[in-house]
């Protein structure tokens, strides 16, 4: 990430306070990376993501960590506004 611009980076920040902890904020890289808009995405959860080869097990592994306030870090099957998949660093603290 030194090298990094801040169009190139791609990340989003959920509030686990609020209901289905929603998305507040994404980087504009995260646009690019994924093709959604702010707007398609804050206010939403991020499971919309997931699709067919998204591995239960490693959702799991997030909800556990967050209903125990626990850190996790899961490379999670992710899939773009067109269909393609990317793999997601999900974090959570």
């Amino acid at each position: 990430m030194l090298n990094s611009t801040p169009e190139s980076v791609s990340f989003c920040i959920t509030d686990p306070n609020l209901p289905d902890n929603p998305v507040i904020y994404i980087s504009s890289g995260f646009t690019k990376l994924t093709g959604y808009e702010f707007d398609d995405i804050v206010g939403r959860n991020c499971r919309f993501l997931q699709g067919e080869k998204t591995s239960a097990a490693d959702v799991k592994r997030i909800s556990d960590a967050l209903k125990s306030e626990k850190e996790c870090s899961v490379n999670l099957l992710n899939y773009k506004k067109d269909g393609t998949e990317f793999v997601n660093e999900v974090r959570e603290r």
